[in-house]
């Protein structure tokens, strides 16, 4: 699977960014490598930075057709302002989105407390669940995951796109990729990946981020990757439910399972690197932990 890219960047739009533009390059290739399915549920009412003037252009980019019945409606809009995350998901072919929220200020249909057990009635309801940031600023860590898991129907999809290094006091944590992969690796949960994105700390908006494939053979161990001061370090991750699953299961971290195993090959293989923007592409340099 091919998770690096470049795109023409545009500048920011007049409306709170949840999704800014390049953040939408892996949630596309995962829709590109299997269209979502709706009922959609997202967290809180996104903004896409994306305006109606280069929708269409931008989804074909990606390799995606929009859908031809959501298209008219964006010749109506203001240029200046960003596509509603609802705009979005139809352009994908998906016309039933839901958003949660704590309140209906942003105009959420769902009204809960992640911090919460979520209502019986929201159970198995969704096939696909968007975090666009919303789980860092969750306390309660474990009961939000868990009513992901609840919320999402056998063969539904979740992506969460979380913070990872260089985000101090963005949310109450910065959360690392073995969260997420030996969380819904121990609750039923299937076609796991996950891609580390790196973006500039000043001018994000309008510069190129850089796309890096995670992969468990060489980012899993203990403190595996910082990043310099000039970078922060994020992460789009995805996965599928694939039996009936109530989210219950405590998972072991994955360094410590192995290490318990005794998994020598996978030990000696540990390495450490710091991960750094650049225009010019990704930097990845080794180094020796003393």
């Amino acid at each position: 699977m091919d998770r690096s890219c470049t795109i023409s960047v545009s500048s920011s739009r007049k409306r709170a960014v949840g999704l800014p533009q390049q953040s939408l390059i892996p949630l596309l290739q995962d829709h590109r490598d299997e269209p979502f399915a709706g009922p959609v549920l997202l967290f809180g009412n996104p903004g896409m930075s994306l305006g109606p003037d280069r929708a269409v252009e931008f989804l074909r980019a990606q390799g995606i057709e929009p859908e031809p019945s959501a298209v008219p409606q964006l010749a109506g809009m203001d240029a200046s302002l960003a596509i509603q995350a609802r705009v979005f998901f139809e352009l994908l072919g998906i016309p039933d989105v839901h958003m949660l929220d704590i309140d209906g200020y942003q105009g959420a249909d769902v009204i809960a407390d992640l911090n919460q057990p979520v209502p019986a009635e929201l159970q198995g309801r969704f096939r696909t669940i968007v975090d666009a940031g919303t789980l860092e600023h969750i306390f309660d860590v474990r009961m939000c995951l868990t009513n992901i898991v609840k919320m999402l129907a056998v063969g539904g999809r979740v992506v969460h796109q979380s913070p990872c290094n260089n985000y101090v006091n963005h949310g109450f944590y910065q959360l690392s990729p073995t969260l997420f992969f030996d969380y819904y690796g121990a609750n039923g949960f299937e076609e796991t990946h996950a891609v580390f994105v790196a973006q500039p700390v000043q001018q994000a908006l309008t510069t190129m981020w850089n796309f890096l494939l995670y992969e468990d053979r060489f980012f899993s161990g203990l403190n595996s990757v910082v990043c310099p001061s000039d970078t922060q370090l994020s992460l789009h991750f995805h996965a599928k439910k694939a039996r009936p699953s109530d989210g219950d299961k405590l998972p072991l971290q994955n360094y410590f399972r192995r290490v318990f195993e005794n998994d020598l090959e996978w030990i000696s293989n540990q390495r450490h690197y710091v991960m750094g923007h650049s225009t010019q592409g990704l930097k990845l340099e080794e180094f020796e932990v003393k």
